[in-house]
């Protein structure tokens, strides 16, 4: 046996199920226990040397066993919604192999120290956790960071340094409203860097949310309303493109993150003969729950969004579509997980920076 499932289904009983004899299933490469109100779990899951998934998520244990220190192949560690959970085990950066850490929704104030040096960490989720105060750091190999309503959350002790792969990033800070000056700071400074170093082919799919509604400095072409327009180069060749890096803000009226949110950007590049229509779309991810296999408890209640956020994202313009035209204006369009129009949130500003070819 290399795949194990137990799911449970939230019920008012409430009866914890016990771990089956982990020493009889040492081959397990995938481990699924969640919603079981599991109240202990074994020093024996050390055991599982070979395990590559691992889900304890909407279980009622309050520690970890150290043990789970020596399972050195684990890409991904589910712990979402086990709110007795105390702390996680200090020297969590042994998981050497780590790409994914799911920890939505629990309790804890502050995380170890030692998540910043997992090497190979890709994807960390945080969302709802309301509790959490400070971030110690993060890990240099991150670009998937979710960190919804995190509603205490203030500081980040160290400098971040925000990377991409070719498949993009995202980092999301919505409803983080607590966070100190000093915290802003460090995130939008790590925002510029990436984008004013990183070559535009990587960034194209990069996406950002953060709290507030001021457009950073450095977005030196400012629009009106939710469009912009700016003038477009002259003799691109035929392996230039064009890399935006675009800004926009928007003000919320109780949104609720189960709608989604994606933005739209309506491009028209014109010229004085005619026009021409390119259509993209920036994910944000503002839904709670990405994985059917890990929604939340019944009794977790979303929040509204009832604050003016800031929403950053880039796309690459080819010399196909910029020869012969002098202008392209982005108009920037609200939709729900529906691809319907939001009501409840509008554009308020937006802007452009060309990124460094």
């Amino acid at each position: 046996m290399d795949y194990l499932c137990i799911s449970g289904c939230e019920s008012r009983d409430h009866v914890p199920l016990s771990f089956p004899p982990l020493l009889r299933v040492c081959s397990l490469t995938r481990l699924e226990m969640m919603g079981l109100h599991i109240l202990h779990i074994p020093a024996e899951i050390g055991c599982l040397t070979s395990l590559i998934f691992l889900n304890l998520s909407r279980n009622d244990f309050k520690i970890l066993p150290d043990s789970i220190k020596h399972l050195s192949k684990l890409q991904f560690l589910g712990l979402s919604y086990c709110r007795k959970l105390e702390s996680l085990f200090e020297d969590i950066s042994c998981l050497i192999s780590l790409r994914i850490l799911d920890l939505r929704g629990n309790d804890f104030k502050v995380l170890p120290a030692s998540i910043k040096h997992l090497p190979k960490l890709e994807e960390f989720h945080i969302s709802y956790c309301r509790r959490l105060e400070s971030l110690s750091g993060l890990p240099s190999s991150l670009w998937h960071f979710v960190a919804h309503d995190c509603s205490s959350l203030g500081t980040i002790s160290s400098d971040m340094k925000f990377v991409h792969q070719i498949v993009g990033g995202k980092y999301i800070f919505s409803n983080c409203l607590k966070q100190k000056e000093d915290m802003s700071v460090k995130v939008q400074t790590a925002a510029k860097s990436l984008f004013q170093t990183a070559s535009p082919y990587f960034l194209n799919g990069v996406v950002m949310c953060l709290p507030g509604r001021n457009i950073p400095d450095w977005f030196t072409g400012r629009g009106t309303g939710a469009s912009v327009t700016l003038q477009l180069p002259t003799g691109l060749r035929d392996n230039n493109s064009i890399g935006l890096a675009l800004c926009i803000s928007v003000a919320f009226t109780d949104y609720s993150p189960k709608l989604g949110l994606t933005i739209h950007g309506d491009f028209r590049l014109e010229s004085r003969e005619d026009y021409f229509h390119e259509k993209e779309a920036w994910d944000f991810d503002l839904k709670p729950f990405e994985r059917e296999s890990m929604q939340a408890p019944a009794d977790v209640q979303t929040r509204f969004l009832r604050s003016d956020h800031i929403f950053l994202c880039s796309r690459n313009l080819y010399v196909e579509e910029c020869n012969n035209h002098k202008t392209v204006t982005v108009t920037f369009h609200l939709l729900d997980g529906a691809d319907m129009p939001l009501e409840c949130c509008r554009v308020e500003k937006c802007a452009y920076y060309v990124l460094p070819s």
